[in-house]
């Protein structure tokens, strides 16, 4: 059984394993829509914001996954990152300030920029050992 000591020890070692290991990535987030006064369209509103993941680039890909491009067969990149709760709690704050959506909020993740590609946010899961303590997100390149 975990104690509150072995959480607390846990935490202390993810966050020495993953030092000097992450890189800044902007994490693009939706705000909502609005409705354009002149126009009458509804556009998002989307804000972009920098945090700090552990990042991993994927590279292999399972056959169904692969695409066709004149008979050859072309990979895209997928991208993992994952992201501490510390610096995810605001951004759910700013998404949904009395937390009703519960994890609907994280659909407001849409998009990614790390090292100059944009990539589409497809996936996330809540990760932790006793305590939830980061976000993985699996994201895809866009074409």
């Amino acid at each position: 059984m975990l104690t509150a000591r072995d959480i607390q020890n846990i935490t202390m070692w993810r966050n020495e394993v993953i030092m000097n290991r992450t890189n800044p990535i902007g994490l693009v987030i939706s705000l909502g829509e609005q409705k354009d006064a002149m126009t009458g369209e509804t556009e998002e509103i989307t804000e972009e914001y920098e945090v700090d993941a552990v990042v991993t680039e994927r590279a292999s890909r399972i056959d169904n996954e692969r695409k066709l491009y004149d008979g050859a067969k072309v990979t895209e990149g997928d991208l993992w990152f994952s992201v501490s709760m510390e610096q995810i709690e605001p951004l759910l704050d700013i998404v949904d300030p009395d937390r009703e959506l519960k994890d609907k909020a994280f659909e407001s993740f849409l998009e990614v920029d790390y090292d100059g590609v944009e990539y589409v946010i497809v996936g996330t899961d809540k990760k932790g050992i006793g305590i939830r303590n980061r976000v993985e997100f699996l994201a895809k390149r866009k074409v």
